[in-house]
């Protein structure tokens, strides 16, 4: 996960976007997590969504403190086109 750089949030703002925030599952991402939607929240960006990557079972303590719709993705061992067809197939995207 990657947290605002120093400017890019003028970027999302100029174009009004609204912001995915996509977060592997690791030591401390629960703190990363909660820091960079409280970062998007004080600068007035609208965060969407929050997708986690990896196996997890502590969503329900972040979608409390941060209010927002999680989805959950498997973490994938080879990124390719197959690989998220299968994916996408599996859960009727």
């Amino acid at each position: 996960m990657q947290l605002i750089k120093r400017n890019n949030h003028r970027i999302i703002k100029k174009f009004d976007a609204e912001v995915v925030l996509v977060s592997k599952i690791y030591l401390g991402s629960i703190n990363h997590t909660l820091l960079s939607v409280e970062l998007l929240k004080s600068r007035n960006i609208p965060v969407r969504k929050l997708i986690f990557s990896g196996e997890w079972n502590s969503e329900d303590m972040i979608k409390a403190k941060s209010e927002l719709e999680i989805l959950r993705v498997p973490f994938f061992d080879e990124l390719s086109k197959e690989s998220i067809r299968k994916f996408v197939r599996k859960f009727n995207f």
